[in-house]
């Protein structure tokens, strides 16, 4: 426990540009939106034409708005990847000192899974916190005939795109979308690691492995699913349990393989 809580420190002291980056790209592409929009509707209230009352939702949640979450998604992704890259750059690779420290190796990769879902705790924190501010700031500045106050059990709206991937609508579903997108976190841990413990033996067994680990994934995930609709029939509670259940078996999965991989495969 003491190695993992000085890596997971380590790794979010490391990780903090690029965690501050993405919240500035966030708060400055989020609020370029809503300032367009407000003034789009002002110019036309101003101008006498009928404007349908908005809320914070309808300003947060547009194209422009999934463009912006989808963004910062795929930025997440890609922390995900470089996150390990970092550790295998330049001379004297910080991956094979962090091998070599007392401990368990798989503390390793728990620290770097930690740190990313830290971060996407983190994220949306600021964004519930950007939208209740907003909220309460254009209902007490903007027109009635513009704006309507919003209550805050609707932030989790059925209807909010891309962002309900963060903001699911209820218990259950939030259980299923943080359980199912950390075990997609650990599945491309596990293919970052792969990569780099088989580049050495060649471009073909490489991309055979590569290939041979995300058809498993697949394989596991779709028989999953068709088992559970085809023999099981779950009612919609009990699809959300068995989600829940699916998703920790393929991080116990992706667990055992990644410290298969730190102990067994890293010096290959």
């Amino acid at each position: 426990m003491k190695k993992f809580l000085s890596l997971y420190v380590d790794e979010l002291n490391r990780s903090k540009t690029y965690f501050l980056g993405i919240v500035a790209f966030m708060l400055v592409s989020e609020g370029a939106s809503l300032f367009y929009k407000i003034f789009r509707d002002l110019s036309l209230w101003r101008e006498g034409k009928e404007v349908v009352p908005s809320n914070i939702m309808i300003y947060m949640v547009s194209g422009m708005n999934n463009a912006i979450h989808g963004g910062i998604f795929l930025s997440l992704a890609i922390f995900s990847f470089l996150i390990w890259k970092r550790d295998w750059q330049g001379k004297g690779r910080m991956i094979y000192r962090l091998m070599t420290l007392p401990g368990s190796r798989l503390s390793v990769g728990l620290a770097k899974w930690a740190t990313v879902m830290t971060f996407i705790f983190a994220l949306l924190g600021i964004q519930l916190a950007l939208i209740a501010g907003c909220n309460v700031l254009l209902a007490g500045v903007l027109p009635k005939e513009i704006y309507t106050y919003l209550p805050y059990f609707y932030y989790f709206s059925q209807q909010a795109g891309i962002l309900n991937l963060f903001l699911p609508f209820n218990g259950y579903d939030f259980l299923v979308s943080y359980l199912l997108g950390s075990s997609l976190v650990l599945v491309l841990f596990n293919a970052v690691v792969l990569y780099y413990c088989e580049r050495v033996n060649g471009l073909l067994r490489l991309v055979v492995k590569e290939s041979l680990f995300f058809i498993g994934i697949v394989a596991f995930i779709f028989n999953y699913w068709r088992g559970m609709f085809v023999y099981l029939h779950p009612l919609e509670l009990e699809i959300a349990y068995l989600s829940a259940l699916g998703s920790v078996i393929l991080i116990g999965i992706n667990l055992l393989l990644l410290n298969y991989q730190l102990n067994r495969r890293l010096y290959c």
